[in-house]
């Protein structure tokens, strides 16, 4: 929580995704903590741990728009071929 914290002071409408010292440690069960109280645990299991296994502790989104611009999801979805 401390580092979401951190990050939340210095971006302040970002959305943060974090490990705590479980996945640091690399624990086969470590959960992502996103918004302080939410855990993303059943994620196909271990999510935690491969962030820490590629020594990432955080992740940050920065909004640049508040809009959604409908013609940019298009061709994402022609790309994965869905």
């Amino acid at each position: 929580m401390e580092t979401e914290h951190a990050i939340k002071r210095e971006f302040r409408d970002s959305a943060v995704l974090t490990i705590g010292p479980a996945g640091e440690n690399k624990v086969p069960y470590a959960c992502i903590g996103h918004e302080e109280w939410r855990q993303f645990g059943r994620t196909g299991g271990a999510g935690g741990a491969v962030m820490g296994s590629k020594g990432v502790k955080a992740i940050t989104f920065i909004p640049v728009s508040k809009a959604v611009d409908v013609l940019m999801i298009r061709p994402t979805r022609t790309w994965l071929g869905t």
